[in-house]
């Protein structure tokens, strides 16, 4: 049994989740039907599953049974292929290595001149363990997943450690401030008892970096995390 803690902060995470990929105007019409149904009663997260079903012709329960169910959240690595102009997602669980979500995944290139930000509805629904997305996909600019990080996932350390490449150049509060929060909620994410036994150096992910230099030998990669 988790802490009382994770419990609420996974919840509240997943049900933010929710509300992104099924808009906010379906959610509020879904949680009507779930409070009319359920008032003066106990409930059960299969029935505002329910509810949400009446307002939205998508099967709710099948999605987020896998959140519920699953401890912790996916780890979702994308890769992007230029030669194919595909995408690669793959998913996997730190704990269970049979663990399958349903995963919403939204993403966003530069490239395109007409990025809604606002639109986290999911542009391609994950539920296997890796599947390959070919779309002709644009190969110059950057690529974001996860729009206003509707959905908890957990992203390796390369991700912010290249974005800590850019972000440096950055002179926007609004973006220096995003990046600096975003990463504060990953440490928190990534428990001590993840990184404690490996020395930071022996990392694949600071062997070519240029932070390297910068790292005690004996640290490790919970170190550089305090």
């Amino acid at each position: 049994m988790p802490p009382s803690y994770v419990a609420y902060e996974k919840g509240s995470a997943i049900v933010r989740m929710m509300e992104h990929f099924l808009t906010r105007q379906v959610f509020k019409k879904g949680l009507n039907i779930y409070l009319s149904k359920n008032k003066f009663k106990a409930a059960t997260p299969s029935n505002l599953y329910d509810a949400l079903q009446e307002a939205v012709d998508m099967k709710v329960s099948n999605i987020m049974e896998t959140w519920d169910s699953n401890k912790g959240f996916p780890i979702i690595t994308v890769t992007r292929d230029y030669k194919t102009r595909s995408l690669t997602i793959t998913q996997k669980s730190r704990f269970n290595e049979s663990a399958r979500w349903i995963v919403p995944i939204n993403f966003a290139f530069s490239s395109n001149t007409a990025i809604d930000f606002s639109k986290t509805i999911s542009d391609f629904w994950l539920t296997k363990r890796s599947v390959e997305i070919n779309r002709n996909f644009p190969t110059d600019g950057w690529l974001l997943v996860n729009k206003q990080q509707t959905g908890r996932k957990e992203l390796p350390w390369d991700i912010p450690l290249q974005l800590g490449e850019y972000i440096k150049q950055e002179r926007d509060y609004i973006a220096l401030a995003a990046f600096c929060n975003a990463l504060d909620s990953y440490v928190l994410i990534n428990e001590e008892i993840h990184y404690q036994h490996q020395k930071a150096k022996d990392s694949v992910v600071f062997q070519n970096h240029t932070l390297i230099n910068a790292i005690d030998s004996e640290a490790s990669e919970f170190d550089l995390q305090k």
